[in-house]
């Protein structure tokens, strides 16, 4: 196969790939008309990515440790597109990491919590997730969608963005068109039309168009908006947050 006649199948099968399952077959007739050899090779590698869809969606390690190690007995090590820095915290229940993005594709820095063996109780386990906090986001956090814990289609449209004062240094997200990992872009303003200007593209697989539809934001004040969820003036070093219900921030322990 030529180098263009890959390309001429990679972008229809990108393009099918990103669209509904029911609109797909009229979709290749249109670009495959009177090509039966390119619709063959578009239709096979459209059956290995449905096959594979759900593939991705797995866990892509089990990893099981014991934080009563002490300090320095996890260092190096990965989790996904992180790496362990070194301890910052330990209390009852296990231990909290700093750990840094180790692709390469750009900068980032995060907070694991490792829970000690046998803190696996149904009690210990729900308290622990109780303790998860989210980074503003449109749209907010669901953990029964299939990617992104959410994703809407609208998420980094001008009408969308008109909401946002300043949304300097929030992150948008998009899902490759065939599934082949995601982007990330830093948002940096808006234009003179209100739209938002981005910086990026990066992408821990292959390049190509963002899926038009799979595609989130997150770091952004104004989608401050439910339990759970805060934001960090680095300006004015002010932390934002929405407390779940129950929650009475007269008596709460906040920890920093």
């Amino acid at each position: 196969m030529t180098r263009e006649r890959w390309q001429q199948v990679k972008e229809i099968l990108d393009g099918a790939i990103s669209l509904p399952p029911s609109e797909r077959s009229g979709y290749l007739d249109r670009l495959c008309a009177g090509d039966a050899g390119l619709r063959a090779e578009v239709d096979s590698l459209l059956e290995v990515e449905t096959e594979i869809g759900d593939f991705i969606e797995e866990p892509v390690f089990d990893f099981r440790l014991d934080p009563a190690g002490g300090e320095g007995a996890v260092e190096g090590v990965r989790f996904g597109s992180y790496e362990i820095v070194r301890e910052i915290g330990r209390g009852g229940m296990g231990a909290v990491y700093l750990a840094e993005r180790a692709d390469a594709e750009f900068e980032k820095r995060v907070a694991i919590k490792l829970l000690k063996r046998g803190m696996d109780s149904e009690e210990i386990l729900r308290r622990f997730r109780a303790e998860r906090q989210i980074l503003a986001r449109y749209p907010n956090f669901d953990p029964k969608a299939k990617y992104f814990d959410g994703f809407s289609a609208d998420a980094i449209s001008k009408e969308r963005a008109a909401r946002w004062a300043n949304p300097i240094g929030g992150y948008y997200h998009a899902m490759h068109p065939a599934f082949w990992g995601d982007f990330t872009w830093r948002i940096t303003g808006k234009n003179t039309n209100g739209e938002p200007t981005l910086e990026g593209g990066w992408q821990n697989n292959r390049g190509a168009a963002a899926h038009r539809d799979v595609r989130f934001v997150e770091n952004i004040l104004e989608e401050l908006d439910a339990p759970g969820e805060w934001f960090l003036d680095f300006k004015t070093h002010t932390l934002y947050f929405q407390p779940p219900a129950g929650l009475d921030l007269k008596t709460a322990i906040v920890e920093a």
